[in-house]
Protein backbone atom coordinates (compact mmCIF):
# COMPACT_ATOMS: atom_id res chain seq x y z
CA UNK A 1 0.00 0.00 0.00
CA UNK A 2 2.80 2.55 1.05
CA UNK A 3 5.02 1.78 -2.03
CA UNK A 4 1.76 2.03 -4.48
CA UNK A 5 1.09 5.75 -2.32
CA UNK A 6 4.76 6.14 -3.48
CA UNK A 7 4.42 5.28 -6.78
CA UNK A 8 1.51 7.20 -7.47
CA UNK A 9 3.13 10.04 -5.69
CA UNK A 10 6.01 10.21 -7.98
CA UNK A 11 3.68 9.69 -10.74
CA UNK A 12 1.98 13.19 -10.39
CA UNK A 13 5.43 14.97 -9.44
CA UNK A 14 6.68 13.68 -12.86
CA UNK A 15 3.24 14.92 -14.50
CA UNK A 16 3.38 18.12 -12.84
CA UNK A 17 7.29 18.80 -13.89
CA UNK A 18 6.08 17.89 -17.45
CA UNK A 19 3.74 20.55 -17.56
CA UNK A 20 6.09 22.89 -16.32
CA UNK A 21 8.60 21.85 -19.28
CA UNK A 22 5.53 22.69 -21.54
CA UNK A 23 4.47 25.93 -19.95
CA UNK A 24 8.35 27.10 -19.98
CA UNK A 25 8.88 25.95 -23.86
CA UNK A 26 5.45 28.32 -24.74
CA UNK A 27 6.54 31.17 -22.80
CA UNK A 28 9.85 30.96 -24.72
CA UNK A 29 8.06 30.82 -28.17
CA UNK A 30 5.67 33.77 -27.10
CA UNK A 31 9.04 35.51 -26.39
CA UNK A 32 10.24 35.13 -29.14
CA UNK A 33 7.00 35.87 -31.37
CA UNK A 34 7.09 38.80 -29.62
CA UNK A 35 10.28 39.91 -30.23
CA UNK A 36 10.37 39.35 -33.84
CA UNK A 37 6.46 41.53 -34.12
CA UNK A 38 8.02 44.08 -31.86
CA UNK A 39 11.53 44.41 -34.43
CA UNK A 40 8.77 44.58 -37.68
CA UNK A 41 7.05 46.88 -36.07
CA UNK A 42 9.80 49.22 -35.19
CA UNK A 43 11.57 48.74 -38.63
CA UNK A 44 8.43 49.71 -40.30
CA UNK A 45 8.09 52.83 -37.91
CA UNK A 46 11.70 53.90 -38.62
CA UNK A 47 11.40 53.40 -42.45
CA UNK A 48 8.24 55.81 -42.31
CA UNK A 49 9.82 58.07 -40.21
CA UNK A 50 12.98 58.32 -42.63
CA UNK A 51 11.38 58.42 -45.74
CA UNK A 52 9.07 61.29 -44.23
CA UNK A 53 12.37 62.89 -43.30
CA UNK A 54 11.23 63.05 -39.70
CA UNK A 55 13.68 61.40 -38.06
CA UNK A 56 13.57 63.47 -35.00
CA UNK A 57 10.26 61.81 -34.37
CA UNK A 58 11.59 58.82 -33.39
CA UNK A 59 12.13 59.23 -29.69
CA UNK A 60 8.19 59.87 -29.39
CA UNK A 61 7.90 56.53 -31.95
CA UNK A 62 9.99 54.94 -29.45
CA UNK A 63 7.46 55.71 -26.45
CA UNK A 64 4.37 54.61 -28.50
CA UNK A 65 6.08 51.65 -29.44
CA UNK A 66 6.96 50.68 -25.77
CA UNK A 67 3.39 51.34 -25.02
CA UNK A 68 2.41 49.24 -27.46
CA UNK A 69 4.17 46.55 -26.19
CA UNK A 70 2.87 46.96 -23.26
CA UNK A 71 0.01 46.04 -24.38
CA UNK A 72 0.96 43.11 -26.69
CA UNK A 73 2.66 41.82 -23.47
CA UNK A 74 -0.53 42.14 -22.04
CA UNK A 75 -2.20 39.73 -24.13
CA UNK A 76 0.35 37.21 -24.77
CA UNK A 77 1.87 37.29 -20.98
CA UNK A 78 0.13 37.83 -17.86
CA UNK A 79 3.63 40.01 -16.55
CA UNK A 80 5.69 42.42 -18.53
CA UNK A 81 8.58 41.11 -20.63
CA UNK A 82 12.07 42.52 -21.41
CA UNK A 83 12.65 43.92 -25.27
CA UNK A 84 15.43 42.89 -27.02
Amino acid sequence: MESTKKSNNFSEQQKNLSSFQNFQIVQKIKQKLFNKLYQYIYSAVCGLASNKGSMNMLPELKKGLEWFSGLLSGIFFKDKIKIH
